[in-house]
């Protein structure tokens, strides 16, 4: 995640080349990649954490914390960075930014209360 998430601050003409070379579209995706790139260990953290928590037989709690924290959480923070404060694309993976950063502390502390746990084996 740490390379991809670099790729998209370093080259992220190149990246965006290779899907449009419309004015436009660049105009509005490099600001987003620009907050997708500082994004991508959060995203790939929360990803971990919930599969991690899965493997150990914890299902509704990581549930509950996606639930949180992108439908509660990111979606407003999305819709008030982008159409309220006029960030617009870069607004709307503000609000994705905060949804995965969300994810990664609810499920990172959730992980370190059930990894303590004993294990049992069904």
């Amino acid at each position: 995640m740490a390379i991809l998430g670099g790729l998209f601050l370093v080259i992220p003409e190149a990246l965006v080349g290779v899907y449009s070379s419309e004015a436009a579209v660049v105009a509005h995706a490099l600001p987003a990649l620009a907050v997708a790139g500082t994004m991508m260990l959060f995203d790939g953290s929360q990803a971990v954490l919930v599969n991690a928590l899965r493997a150990l037989g914890d299902v509704w709690v990581p549930m509950g914390a996606q639930i949180v924290s992108f439908w509660l959480l990111a979606a407003p923070v999305a819709w008030i960075l982008a159409f309220e404060a006029g960030f617009g694309t870069a607004g709307l993976m503000g609000g994705i930014y905060a949804g995965v950063v969300a994810a990664t502390v609810i499920n990172g502390w959730r992980f370190l209360a059930v990894s303590r746990r004993p294990l049992v084996r069904a």
